[in-house]
């Protein structure tokens, strides 16, 4: 006599039910991520202030209020809910595996593709508008991220490049 066998859920033809509450949190903490960046660029004060000198942003920091952008604990939050949530997810797909996978690949990775050349036609466009926009607002994050993917990203993509389409030696960038 044996049990009852699982029943993969494609082969029932029903999918595994989205948890709304627990997609609403990691949103909410990845909205928490972002306002951590851009008050890091444009408040710096409220993220990274003491007490002593640092006046109203100060009290802020630490305040209740620190919850709303605090983006390194709602990584963590994020994270950890993902785990949950995207277990889930491939639970409907356990016969294929692999095509979840690719699917996954696919919607992650042509975004973060989109978003680095966005970025990096802003960059070879307007030079590096973030440190003027830096040194406005204070903020030593914001004005120094872009100098150093342009040291280790650009200057070696353009040297390979230049190897590849050229067909002799290209002169890499001095920092």
């Amino acid at each position: 006599m044996s049990g009852p066998s699982r029943q993969y859920p494609e082969s029932r033809g029903d999918k595994v039910p989205r948890i709304a509450y627990l997609e609403s949190i990691r949103g909410l903490a990845a909205l928490q991520v972002l306002l951590l960046h851009f008050l890091g660029a444009f408040a710096p004060d409220l993220v990274v202030s003491l007490p002593a000198g640092a006046g109203i942003a100060g009290y802020i920091h630490l305040s209740p209020l620190y919850f709303l952008y605090d983006g390194y604990s709602a990584v963590y939050i994020f994270f950890a809910l993902s785990g949950y949530v995207l277990t889930r997810a491939f639970e409907r797909h356990l016969a294929r595996p692999s095509s979840q996978i690719l699917a996954r690949i696919v919607r992650l990775g042509l975004p973060a593709i989109a978003a680095t050349l966005v970025a990096a036609v802003v960059m070879l466009t307007f030079g590096k508008p973030n440190v003027p926009a830096g040194e406005l607002s204070g903020s030593v994050w914001f004005a120094s991220q872009w100098n150093r993917i342009a040291r280790h990203c650009f200057s070696g993509a353009v040297a390979a490049a230049g190897r590849k389409f050229i067909g002799g030696p290209a002169v890499d960038a001095q920092h």
